[in-house]
C-alpha cells in the first residue's frame, strides 16, 4: 500500500510539473494607473499561492494572539 501510495503522489507530480512547463508563456497583470507586470503564468500563480498561504497564516496567528489571555 505503501509503494502504490507513494507512485500515486509522483505521478500528481510530474502531472503538474508538465502543465507547469507547458505554460511558460507570459501573462500581463494590469495594475491601477496604468501599471503593468510580465510574468511567466507560473510564477504568476506561484506568488499568488504563497500570498494567500502567508495571509492566510497570518490571519490564524492574529486570531490565536489575540485569543490568548
Amino acid at each position: 500500500m505503501r509503494v502504490l501510495t507513494w507512485l500515486l503522489r509522483i505521478s500528481v507530480f510530474l502531472a503538474l510539473f508538465g502543465l507547469a512547463l507547458n505554460n511558460r508563456h507570459n501573462v500581463v497583470m494590469f495594475g491601477f494607473f496604468g501599471a503593468q507586470w510580465q510574468a511567466p503564468l507560473i510564477l504568476m500563480c506561484l506568488i499568488f499561492f504563497a500570498t494567500g498561504c502567508t495571509l492566510g497564516a497570518l490571519a490564524v496567528l492574529w486570531h490565536q494572539w489575540r485569543k490568548s489571555p
